[in-house]
């Protein structure tokens, strides 16, 4: 009940904050609630343009105890412009996911702990470069699980070891290599002073 109910405030947020649109928005739903009428009342509310940047995650395990009802849930999600993220996927096991099921999401969200090293490089580099573009790397918890990640190819990421790594510039610019600082176009400059 405790998840419903929070399901339920979710979702009611969704259609009363209009700050929550302002970037792509990720949202972790109960399979249950994906398929309640409120869930479908809200978007029915929702105009396309905030449709589209809505992320629904599941968790795998979710996903695959019924196909049918998963199939349903992802032909309303292409009607309506929601990108849909598997969760709770082991890193070892994502090489052994059904093709179907990470060609339907659009992210797939990998836990890498524990795997570091040569373990982790090892089963990266096993998956077709189209799913890595999807991963997001979850439970990162060191620079060095980053810096594996990263060089395999792979461009988002979650955990506390992310903010070792961001608030380090030199680990960043040794990884990610130099940040260029771009001028902005001087006609760019003319329009901002007009503004004032």
């Amino acid at each position: 009940r405790f998840t419903e109910l929070l399901d339920n405030r979710v979702l009611s947020h969704l259609s009363v904050d209009q700050t929550l649109w302002e970037k792509q928005l990720f949202v972790n739903l109960n399979p249950v609630a994906i398929v309640s009428d409120n869930f479908h009342k809200v978007i029915k509310s929702l105009p396309y343009q905030r449709l589209e940047k809505l992320t629904v995650e599941m968790g795998l395990t979710a996903w695959l105890q019924n196909s049918s009802r998963s199939m349903n849930i992802l032909e309303d999600f292409n009607r309506e412009g929601i990108g849909l993220a598997l969760d709770g996927i082991s890193v070892s096991k994502l090489s052994d996911l059904p093709e179907n099921d990470t060609a339907a999401s659009q992210f797939l969200k990998v836990h890498v702990s524990p795997l570091e090293g040569a373990d982790l490089h090892d089963a990266l580099a096993k998956l077709p470069p189209e799913m890595m573009e999807k991963i997001i790397c979850t439970r990162c918890e060191t620079v060095e699980q980053i810096e594996i990640a990263v060089k395999a190819g792979v461009q988002y990421f979650q955990g506390y070891g992310l903010r070792d790594f961001v608030n380090a510039p030199e680990i960043v610019e040794s990884i990610l290599g130099p940040v260029e600082d771009a001028e902005a176009p001087e006609d760019v400059e003319v329009e901002a002073a007009d503004k004032q």
